[in-house]
């Protein structure tokens, strides 16, 4: 077989793979136009808006949010490098009993998601969560024992 047939029968069986990924392509540029439609109708919505909306929120609201975004921000990243400077700091320069524990510990938040870890707070520090059911039967069963002194008969 010479060189020229080798490369004909390759193009040859190649042919279907080419037309198959054409095909690939177009599927998902119409599958991102159809999630698309959604998106564009939020933004077509957004851009009518109401008289007088965005400039009242421009004015009043945004700024505030801004702010307490930017405080709540600069918070969560020194916490953030303190805790996690500290916590690494502390696994790569000492040997202790349960280091290698700690060690995949600190990976754990990196592997859950954050909207999962958002929903797991948001379950627990309900008024009807765990946390706050405890301390409110903590404190009522502390108060009842502080009132149970013994009155004085008149």
């Amino acid at each position: 077989m010479s060189q020229s047939e080798i490369s004909a029968a390759s193009a040859a069986r190649s042919k279907p793979f080419r037309s198959r990924g054409r095909v690939w392509l177009f599927a998902s540029f119409v599958i991102a136009a159809l999630v698309m439609v959604p998106v564009a109708a939020l933004l077509w919505q957004a851009l009518q808006g109401s008289a007088g909306l965005w400039s009242h929120l421009a004015r009043f609201v945004l700024p505030h949010a801004l702010s307490q975004t930017a405080i709540l921000m600069a918070g969560v990243g020194v916490l953030v490098a303190a805790i996690g400077t500290g916590a690494a700091w502390l696994v790569t320069a000492y040997d202790f009993k349960g280091k290698r524990v700690l060690e995949w510990a600190l990976l754990l938040p990196l592997a859950v998601p954050t909207y999962i870890v958002a929903y797991a707070y948001l379950d627990l520090l309900h008024p009807l969560g765990p946390v706050q059911s405890g301390c409110a039967r903590f404190w009522v069963t502390t108060a009842r024992a502080s009132s149970a002194c013994p009155t004085s008969a008149r």
